[in-house]
């Protein structure tokens, strides 16, 4: 079994890595000549992480089946924080040593690491939640990422709701609120259907954590209904997709 893959932008690798360790320190990937896929769910089994990255996000790709191979993501990110923006990264999966191994490349070095993989790899797979949305909006991620840094400067949870003109992102604590607007004829909604007013609450780590991977330039789509998971995405390097699923927090639980 081979499975390697060439990146020559080292820093889609980075922000995948640092996405996922968003919610878990470790992770096991599925790879088949379509790319490499993941899909795993925090401790508190409160949030959930799906990844595609498409070999046409690699230089050159090479997988000669279907395997699956799990690393410490905590591990993997100290070996992202010393490569360079120009550097290439080279992934190897080496099953007879078990092993990863990432080369990075740059014009004046190559350095070699490498990774222990994780064991037992027989896991069942985890399911795509499957819900039925009744707002979904795709949004400039540097709106939302800035309604979410309001919101951390009061609270713990946040507001999510969304009638047919505006959505309302919104949070309180002990010393104050906050509440941002964002009428659906700005410029930054480029997508904007509400089949039924939804509202719900949830964890601000959980979604600060989810959206710091994402360029304030790029785009974030949004699902959710009343008291129902949060799904949010943005596409990756190729084509790929990096999708979470977050519970709601329910008025009155702890």
């Amino acid at each position: 079994m081979v499975v390697k893959g060439i990146l020559e932008e080292v820093n889609a690798w980075k922000t995948i890595i640092e996405a996922l360790s968003a919610l878990v320190k470790e992770i096991y990937f599925s790879a088949d000549e379509s790319g490499l896929h993941a899909r795993a769910i925090d401790d508190a089994h409160i949030a959930m992480v799906d990844l595609s990255f498409p070999k046409d996000a690699f230089k050159e790709y090479t997988c000669t089946g279907e395997t699956k191979f799990g690393i410490s993501l905590t591990e993997m990110m100290q070996i992202m924080r010393r490569a360079g923006g120009s550097d290439y990264l080279e992934l190897t999966v080496d099953e007879t040593k078990n092993k990863l191994k990432i080369k990075l490349t740059s014009a004046s070095a190559k350095r070699n690491f490498s990774l222990s993989l994780l064991g037992d790899t027989s896991g069942e797979e985890i399911p795509i939640p499957k819900i039925e949305f009744n707002t979904i909006i795709t949004i400039d991620a540097g709106v939302f990422k800035d309604a979410i840094k309001d919101a951390e400067v009061v609270g713990d949870y946040i507001l999510l709701e969304a009638t047919p003109d505006m959505l309302k992102v919104a949070a309180e604590g002990d010393t104050g609120n906050v509440e941002v607007t964002i009428d659906k004829e700005t410029d930054t909604l480029y997508k904007f259907e509400v089949k039924e007013e939804s509202k719900a609450i949830y964890a601000l780590k959980y979604l600060s954590d989810m959206t710091k991977a994402v360029s304030s330039t790029d785009n974030l789509e949004i699902e959710y209904s009343s008291d129902m998971p949060l799904k949010i995405g943005f596409e990756t390097l190729g084509g790929g997709k990096l999708e979470y699923f977050l519970a709601p927090r329910i008025e009155g639980s702890e």
